[in-house]
């Protein structure tokens, strides 16, 4: 047997009330958010192996495209060759001169690191440079560096 249950007159309002609103609730929610909408995706902009001689730099340009307003460029860098395996890593937007990572603002790897930074759409250049004064001296970098947006 079936056991049938009354309610009275406010908890039927309350009932309904609540089984309206989540449905509405629902529905609003669906309409307005995609879930793809915010979904950033990961782009490659480095992934190699460069030998830098003393003294010398090697410079990677690459770009964010125009749109994009806060990319999170992040990666590894390992350093290998030399007495001191080091390199001066520097990242400069090459539209406005600003300087967004460089050898003064600490940015001289030894042996390996992580890099992780926002920047804005625009042009930039990577550039290492091996400061060994024994001439000779060769570095190894290798780089992955991706962004998301």
């Amino acid at each position: 047997m079936k056991r049938q249950e009354t309610f009275t007159k406010s908890e039927s309002r309350l009932v309904t009330g609540f089984s309206v609103s989540s449905l509405l609730f629902a529905v609003i929610m669906s309409l307005t958010i995609n879930p793809n909408a915010y979904a950033q995706q990961n782009h490659p902009i480095v992934g190699g192996t460069y030998s830098i001689p003393a003294a010398e730099s090697r410079s990677i340009p690459f770009t964010i495209p125009s749109g994009v307003t806060n990319a999170y460029l992040s990666g590894t860098i390992l350093i290998t060759g030399g007495i001191l395996s080091t390199i001066d890593f520097s990242i400069v937007n090459t539209d406005t001169g600003a300087v967004l990572m460089d050898n003064f603002l600490l940015q001289k790897y030894t042996d390996q690191g992580n890099i992780g930074i926002y920047i804005p759409a625009g042009s930039y250049t990577i550039t290492f440079y091996n400061d060994s004064i024994p001439t000779g001296e060769i570095h190894t970098v290798t780089l992955t560096l991706n962004a998301s947006y």
